[in-house]
């Protein structure tokens, strides 16, 4: 997603998606501008620092409805969100089995892979690849 330039990114994605700025709103919009990867609510919660659990959770659930945010997909039933990437592909991203964390990778899909599937009588809106194993700090303490 291309931010518009501000001094206030957050406020600024916010009014662009047509929301009021609140500070709940800008919190949670500034949390996923700063995040590597991908927050659960709890996270959220713990580093927004303050509003209640069910209030962050209304505010997501916006967020998503109105495609600031996207769920990413994982495993342990934990749901996750990223800021979303409006219909472009190669939204990537690496799930450790050690720590739970959602690591967003910057890269993109290999050429020609999504005209492959299309050829195959799929229609493609989107395209992504989750990887899953072990991130370098669980690799080095032998986490299982």
């Amino acid at each position: 997603m291309r931010l518009p330039p501000a001094r206030d990114p957050s406020g600024a994605l916010l009014r662009m998606h047509g929301f009021r700025v609140t500070r709940l709103r800008r919190a949670v919009v500034s949390a996923f501008l700063a995040a590597d990867g991908a927050l659960s609510v709890d996270d959220l919660v713990e580093t927004v620092g303050f509003g209640s659990l069910s209030s962050v959770y209304r505010a997501v659930e916006a967020l998503e409805s109105e495609g600031v945010l996207e769920r990413c997909p994982g495993s342990a039933g934990i749901r996750r969100y990223c800021l979303a990437r409006h219909g472009r592909c190669g939204h990537n991203h690496f799930e450790c089995l050690g720590c739970g964390r959602v690591i967003h990778l910057d890269l993109e899909l290999p050429p020609g892979l999504v005209e492959r599937v299309s050829a195959e009588g799929f229609s493609i809106a989107n395209a992504s690849v989750h990887f899953s194993g072990k991130c370098r700090d669980c690799s080095g303490k032998g986490r299982e």
